[in-house]
């Protein structure tokens, strides 16, 4: 899988609105401490987000899994009996009621898989996502980002990095014309229940897939993952270095002479400039004045 992994650009962007009420502390976390506001996963803009299509398993073939990694009286954990008989046991009748499952008992299989994807489903409420992009001259996503052109673009360099997944890390957006998909069987190990760690390992593959309909946002992901259910947080990034900062060409001059005062010893800024001829943008840096 590593193999596979892109090498993350020598540059990345990050488009950024002035109109929220953290619009400055969110720069100066970013430029000061390298620490980027994260949002959790199921609450991007693309519904599809973190929502693969589950593909279940047939109980006879999930039993002869589970019969192959357990034996043929598999351990099934308390929670699970729970799930299914629809109340708490105590730890004596689990023992010598409910421990073990029949070879026969298909609906203890089936609350299995169950348990499987509700796994699944918990991990994506709790992943994190700051989103950056490879171009700084897209007018749609100026316009979709960056408050309509008032807003800003944040530069960095990308700092060299293991090219793995994980935390603090950058990993490019995969676009794929079919709906990624997600197997119960894939979920499973010789850990009894449901496995968090190969549950993590298939959500972050699924979370670098999107449709092909947002290709033109070149997107490279950093993730976190809270203990609970994600509410925003901040995440440092050793591999991103800030480089630059760029005004929409609708920004107000108020805004830019205040990162005048509190960037302007640290990196450049630029404003975006309408081409004369021409569909594109300019940049032009800027001098204190």
């Amino acid at each position: 899988m590593v193999d596979d992994v892109r090498k993350p650009p020598s540059k990345l962007f990050r488009y950024r609105s002035n109109e929220t009420e953290y619009f400055w502390d969110d720069l100066d976390k970013a430029i000061f401490e390298r620490r980027f506001f994260m949002t959790p996963a199921t609450i991007q803009n693309d519904p599809f987000e973190s929502s693969p299509s589950i593909v279940e398993v047939d109980p006879v073939r999930l039993q002869e899994i589970l019969i192959d990694i357990h034996g043929s009286s598999p351990i099934i954990p308390k929670k699970i009996i729970e799930e299914r008989i629809g109340r708490e046991i105590s730890g004596r009748v689990y023992r010598s009621e409910f421990k073990h499952f029949s070879a026969h008992n298909f609906e203890l299989v089936e609350e299995y898989s169950r348990q499987a994807t509700k796994s699944y489903r918990s991990l994506a409420k709790r992943v994190q996502i700051a989103c950056l992009s490879e171009a700084h001259d897209s007018i749609l996503m100026w316009g979709l980002y960056s408050n309509s052109h008032k807003g800003i673009c944040i530069c960095f360099d990308v700092a060299m990095q293991e090219h793995v997944i994980g935390e603090g890390l950058v990993s490019a957006v995969e676009y794929c014309s079919n709906r990624p998909s997600l197997s119960v069987e894939e979920l499973l190990s010789d850990k009894v229940g449901p496995d968090d760690a190969k549950i993590m390992q298939q959500g972050e593959r699924l979370f670098l897939q999107k449709s092909a309909d947002w290709a033109h946002e070149k997107e490279w992901r950093l993730f976190g993952a809270s203990k609970d259910e994600a509410k925003g947080e901040y995440l440092k990034s050793s591999s991103l270095v800030p480089s630059g900062l760029i005004f929409g060409c609708r920004a107000e001059q108020q805004q830019v002479d205040e990162a005048f005062e509190r960037y302007g010893d640290l990196i450049p800024l630029y404003k975006c400039e309408l081409s004369s001829n021409s569909f594109e943008l300019r940049f032009r840096e800027l001098d204190a004045r």
